[in-house]
C-alpha cells in the first residue's frame, strides 16, 4: 500500500505540470495506471493528499484529473465513466467525500455536454448530500461551491429565479 501511495503522489505531480502545460491528452495517456492506483488507494483514509481544492484523497484527486482531462478534451461519456465509477465506489465504501466530489464532477460533465437533466439531478444530490448529516469535514466550503454550481447552472437554463434562490441560500449558509 504504501508504495502505490508514494506512487500515486508522483504520479498527482506529472498530472498537475501536465494541466499547468495544458496536456490534457498526456493525462489521459496514463489513464490505466491512474485507475489501478486509484482503485487500489480508494479504501485507504490515510492516503490524504494536499491540494490547490485542500484535503483530498489521492484516489479523489486521480480521478479529478482524468475527468477533467476529458472534459477539456471534450471526451464527456469519458469523463462521466471516471466519475461514475469513482462515484460508485465512493458509496460502495461509504466515502461520503469522495461521493461529494464525484457528483461535482459529474454535474459538470452532464451539464457541458448539455444533458441538462442529469446535470440538475447530480448537482442537486450533492446539496443534499452534503445537507445531511453524513456530511465531509468540509462540508460547509463544498456547500457554498455546491449552491455557486447548480446557480451557474441554473442561469445557463434560463432559470433566472431559482438561481437567485439558490445564490440566496449560498449567502446564508
Amino acid at each position: 500500500m504504501e508504495g502505490d501511495r508514494r506512487t500515486a503522489r508522483r504520479l498527482l505531480l506529472k498530472f498537475a505540470a501536465y494541466e499547468e502545460l495544458g496536456e490534457s491528452a498526456q493525462i489521459i495517456a496514463l489513464k490505466d495506471e491512474a485507475l489501478r492506483l486509484a482503485t487500489a488507494l480508494a479504501t485507504s483514509t490515510a492516503a490524504w493528499h494536499e491540494g490547490p481544492q485542500g484535503s483530498r484523497s489521492v484516489s479523489i484527486a486521480l480521478h479529478e484529473f482524468l475527468g477533467v482531462a476529458f472534459q477539456k478534451l471534450g471526451m464527456f461519456a469519458e469523463s462521466i465513466a471516471v466519475h461514475t465509477s469513482r462515484h460508485e465506489e465512493a458509496e460502495r465504501i461509504g466515502d461520503v467525500k469522495g461521493q461529494t466530489y464525484a457528483l461535482k464532477w459529474l454535474g459538470g460533465s452532464y451539464r457541458l455536454s448539455m444533458q441538462n437533466d442529469q446535470a440538475l439531478a447530480f448537482l442537486q444530490r450533492r446539496i443534499e448530500l452534503l445537507e445531511s448529516s453524513r456530511a465531509p469535514d468540509d462540508a460547509h466550503h463544498q456547500l457554498c461551491d455546491a449552491f455557486c454550481s447548480l446557480g451557474e447552472y441554473l442561469v445557463d437554463v434560463g432559470r433566472v429565479e431559482e438561481a437567485l434562490q439558490i445564490f440566496n441560500k449560498q449567502v446564508h449558509a
